[in-house]
């Protein structure tokens, strides 16, 4: 659950668009089913957790009050209510379970392709593709791109600042540490 709560925003999470919640979408990639049907579940499991605590009153909605207290009385009442629009699908004022999951597989969605996105950016500096990047890909990779600002020293200094385990490469957990992504 508190990896639900670090990579949701509620400013994201309740700003989503109401066509997109009427149907999320679905992915037909066979490659997706096994190694996300599991995450997909935990996810599932992440949004209940989040609803229940949310839901203070146990009434199976979630108010503009109840969502004040997320954001600690910051928001004005006409924006706790526009969030409350933006992902309330049948009008009634509420956030209901069920609208909630909407927007999560929605979320979950743009999830896996940010990981996908910084999966392909790590490849892109793996020239040797053996699951790590040295100083010297990194650099490469800069030139690459056409950027010459950076030397092998600084690419060098990078690399140490990320190397959580100080094996002189950078591997796709600490790549997606250094960019905010928990990877899947």
């Amino acid at each position: 659950m508190k990896q639900f709560f670090k990579s949701i925003k509620p400013n994201r999470l309740f700003r989503s668009k109401k066509s997109s919640l009427k149907s999320p979408p679905q992915s037909n990639s066979p490659s997706s089913s096994s190694s996300s049907s599991s995450s997909s579940s935990d996810f599932k499991f992440d949004v209940v957790s989040a609803f229940k605590l949310l839901d203070r009153d146990n009434n199976g909605k979630i108010d503009r009050y109840e969502l004040n207290s997320v954001f600690n009385s910051t928001l004005s009442d006409d924006e706790l209510r526009e969030m409350i629009m933006e992902v309330d699908i049948d009008g009634d004022g509420f956030v209901t379970l069920d609208e909630l999951q909407a927007v999560g597989s929605i979320f979950e969605s743009t999830v896996h392709e940010e990981e996908d996105e910084l999966r392909a950016a790590f490849e892109f500096f793996d020239f040797n593709s053996d699951g790590g990047i040295s100083a010297e890909e990194l650099f490469l990779g800069f030139q690459k791109i056409g950027d010459d600002r950076c030397t092998l020293e600084d690419c060098r200094r990078m690399i140490e600042e990320v190397d959580a385990n100080k094996d002189g490469f950078v591997c796709f957990h600490e790549f997606s540490r250094m960019m905010n992504v928990v990877p899947r």
